[in-house]
This record gives C-alpha cells, sequence and structure tokens, in this order.
C-alpha cells in the first residue's frame, strides 16, 4: 500500500534535537556566537548536513560551518 505524501515526508525527514545541534556548534572553535547561532538555524533544517558535521575530524568543522552559513546569507 502507498504511503501519502505526508507520510512519506514525515518518514524521510529527522526531528534534530536542537540541544544536541547546539552542543555540537558549540564545540567547534572560534565560532563567533552569531556564527554559531546561525549554524545551528541551518542545520536543524538539514539533517544530512548536521550527520556529516559530526563525522568530521574538529580542525574542519569550522571551515564546513563557515562555507554554508555564507552561502545562505
Amino acid at each position: 500500500m502507498a504511503l501519502s505524501f505526508e507520510e512519506f515526508i514525515r518518514a524521510d525527514t529527522k526531528n534534530l534535537d536542537p540541544a544536541e545541534v547546539y552542543a555540537e556548534v558549540k564545540a567547534v572553535p572560534g565560532l563567533s556566537e552569531n556564527e554559531q547561532l546561525k549554524a545551528c538555524a541551518w542545520l536543524i533544517e538539514n539533517d544530512k548536513q548536521f550527520q556529516m558535521l559530526k563525522a568530521l575530524p574538529i580542525e574542519k568543522k569550522k571551515s564546513m560551518l563557515l562555507m554554508f552559513i555564507a552561502r545562505g546569507e
């Protein structure tokens, strides 16, 4: 039986915990408070990118976040 469109969207969308996202972003050295907030807002809407951020070594996380938040401005 086929799923409805809304059921498909719910099944395909992971609800991220904002506290988990904030903790991950806050651990990245060298980000300003403004950059942290922009990164959190962006990552909450992009769960696959959040998973990628978690997998990166700490020295690459800042570059990734700055690259993506710059695109969103």
